[in-house]
C-alpha cells in the first residue's frame, strides 16, 4: 500500500475543540411537539433520535403520503429549534484545554486545517469569533452548506475538495462515532478524542485508528504518520 503524506487535519467542533452543553433532550422534545403541530404522528419520532434523524423520518413520511412540498416546512421548524438551543449552548461554551495550542502547532507543521460540524452557521460563527478560531482554519463547513451531514462522506468532501486534498491525505479528529464512521468510509485516518461525547470503546467501534485522551497528543501522532 502506498502511504501518502498527511496534508490536512479536519476537526469536529463540539467536544473536540470546545465544550458544548446543549440540552439535546429538550431540543428533541420541542422538535417532536412542533412536528406534531404540522400534522405528523407523534409515534414516528423518538426522543432518543437526533434532529437529523427526525427530519429524515418526517420527509419520508410526507413523501409516502403524497406530499412533495412539505420538506422545507419541516426543515424550517426543526432547525430553527436546533439553532435556538445551539446559540444558548454557544454562549456557555469553553475551549477544550490545549485546543488553540494544538491548532497552532499543526499550522506550524504546514498542514491545512478544516472544520466539519453538524452545528449551524450562527452558533459556529459565534464560537469561532469568541475564541479566535476563524484565522486558524482554512475552511469551515456547517450543516447549511451540504445536502447531507456527518456521517455522510459528502460533508467531509465539502471540506477536502476546496483544499485540494484527497481523503488518504487527511486526518479526521472528533469525539463521536459519526466522525469516525465518516472518516473510515471516505478513506481518511480517524482519530478519536475522549474529551466529549464518546468513550474509547465507542470510538473504536466507530472505526477509530487512534483514540487520544487529549487533543494535545495529536501533533505527535501526525508527525509519526508523516
Amino acid at each position: 500500500m502506498i502511504c501518502l503524506p498527511i496534508k490536512a487535519v479536519v476537526f469536529d467542533l463540539d467536544g473536540t475543540l470546545v465544550t458544548f452543553r446543549l440540552d439535546y433532550l429538550a431540543a428533541r422534545s420541542d422538535a417532536i411537539q412542533a412536528l406534531a403541530k404540522l400534522g405528523l404522528p407523534l409515534s414516528l419520532f423518538s426522543i432518543r433520535e437526533s434532529l437529523f434523524k427526525m427530519y429524515d423520518t418526517a420527509v419520508l413520511y410526507l413523501k409516502n403520503n403524497g406530499d412533495e412540498t412539505g420538506a422545507q416546512g419541516v426543515y424550517n421548524v426543526i432547525f430553527s429549534i436546533a439553532e435556538r438551543y445551539e446559540l444558548e449552548a454557544a454562549r456557555q461554551t469553553e475551549l477544550i484545554p490545549g485546543a488553540i495550542e494544538t491548532l497552532n502547532t499543526l499550522k506550524d507543521m504546514s498542514l491545512k486545517l478544516g472544520l466539519c460540524t453538524n452545528d449551524g452557521a450562527m452558533a459556529t460563527k459565534f464560537i469561532s469569533t469568541k475564541f479566535g478560531l476563524d484565522h486558524l482554519f482554512d475552511l469551515i463547513v456547517t450543516r447549511e452548506q451540504v445536502p447531507r451531514v456527518k456521517p455522510d462522506t459528502i460533508h467531509l468532501q465539502a471540506v477536502l475538495t476546496p483544499l485540494n486534498v484527497v481523503p488518504k491525505e487527511a486526518v479526521v479528529t472528533g469525539d463521536h462515532e459519526v466522525d469516525m464512521r465518516m472518516a473510515k468510509a471516505a478513506g481518511a485516518i480517524a482519530v478519536g478524542v475522549t474529551t466529549g461525547f464518546s468513550t474509547r470503546e465507542s470510538l473504536l467501534r466507530g472505526g477509530a485508528d487512534y483514540v487520544l485522551p487529549s487533543i494535545v497528543e495529536l501533533p505527535k501522532i501526525i508527525r509519526n504518520l508523516k
